[in-house]
């Protein structure tokens, strides 16, 4: 009896069906991993845009002269050299005297509740401005990889009084 070299029919079976096995768990996870890659990315432009806009308004409001007038979508500051200020934040940015200071593709959730400002003063102290908003990006219909959504917060004093 000669004995013949190759593989089974068995064997072969076996050794696709392994094959594909491992096959589909590495797409399965490349797929993971650039889905996260893609989340992360859009999480880091949100704050990128949102911490320079928080930065904008904190600025601006800490060395203001006084506070003009406030409101729950907007506030106007008086600046040292007696010009004003417009902060205002609508669906569609957050603007400083009518220029955006978010990039293209951010909304603004609930302006006037969840996205406002609030203004507390009185005679003897600085006025105390509260600034809050929730930025969004991608569409309502894209996946869940393309949307983020990220809270900014913060509570700035005027310098003086």
């Amino acid at each position: 009896m000669v004995k013949k070299g190759g593989y089974t029919l068995i064997e072969m079976i076996v050794a696709i069906a392994i094959f594909l096995i491992v096959s589909v768990s590495a797409v399965d996870l490349v797929t993971s991993f650039i889905k996260g890659s893609l989340k992360a990315d859009q999480i880091k432009e949100i704050k990128q845009n949102g911490n320079y806009a928080l930065s904008v308004m904190d600025r601006a409001i800490r060395n203001a002269d006084g506070v003009v007038s406030c409101s729950a979508t907007s506030i106007v500051i008086n600046n040292g050299d007696n010009t004003t200020t417009t902060f205002a934040i609508n669906a569609d940015n957050i603007t400083s005297s009518n220029s955006p200071l978010l990039a293209a593709g951010y909304t603004v959730v609930n302006p006037g509740t969840d996205s406002s400002f609030t203004c507390k003063q009185s005679a003897d102290t600085p006025a105390v401005v509260t600034i809050k908003f929730t930025l969004q990006k991608g569409a309502a219909l894209a996946r869940s990889e393309e949307k983020a959504s990220q809270s900014f917060q913060t509570t700035v004093t005027l310098r003086t009084y």
